[in-house]
């Protein structure tokens, strides 16, 4: 996955192609690339998982892959 020309509230956001590039604000914090490996070897790769505290939990073009299968989401969000 690639994310390129972002911006929050008008602001641009460089990014710089790490992993788990984080932007942290008073209000949340977005995670650009965030890679995870679980326990049992799982992948689970977000474009964009962007977290507004107390509020929403929003993760942007997901992808899992592990031994038993996989799957891929184009938006997921939770609220509190």
């Amino acid at each position: 996955m690639y994310v390129s020309n972002l911006s929050i509230n008008g602001v641009d956001i460089f990014i710089d192609g790490t992993v788990n590039q984080t932007v942290s604000s008073a209000v949340g914090q977005l995670i650009i690339n965030e890679q995870q490996v679980l326990s049992d070897g799982t992948l689970v790769v977000n474009a964009l998982h962007a977290t507004v505290y107390g509020v929403a939990d929003v993760v942007v073009a997901s992808a899992v892959a592990g031994a038993n299968g996989g799957n891929a989401y184009a938006v997921r969000a939770t609220t509190p």
